[in-house]
């Protein structure tokens, strides 16, 4: 289970708080990795090929399939460390931009909403 990692801005990058880096845990980085595992386009990161988000052969498909895409996003989060389950996730795609919003249940018994947008690259 999660217990610190550096804290994220809405950019990816690291968040400094009078002059330290801050720090994020339990819920909170729970919701960071969700987002950061989602933000990963699979076979980006070199140590796992394996790792991210499939967006070219699974969401930017086309023709686009709500269901594949939900799937895919449920996948990417349920294996997130933290995470108990998905509850729900609703998506849309509109000129290239992929929007969702994700419902999850983390190991603390607390529920998450989670939301984002990525851009087809």
């Amino acid at each position: 289970f999660p217990s610190h990692d550096n804290k994220l801005d809405d950019a990816g990058n690291v968040v400094i708080e009078d002059g330290d880096i801050a720090f994020v845990s339990d819920d909170d980085e729970i919701a960071q990795s969700v987002r950061i595992r989602l933000r990963t386009w699979l076979g980006e990161w070199f140590l796992d090929k394996d790792y991210g988000t499939n967006w070219l052969g699974r969401v930017f498909k086309r023709p686009f399939s709500q269901t594949q895409a939900r799937k895919e996003i449920e996948r990417v989060i349920n294996g997130a460390i933290g995470v108990k389950r998905v509850l729900r996730v609703t998506q849309s795609i509109q000129n290239g931009v992929f929007t969702y919003s994700a419902e999850v249940v983390t190991a603390n018994n607390q529920t998450l909403f989670i939301d984002d947008t990525v851009r087809a690259a």
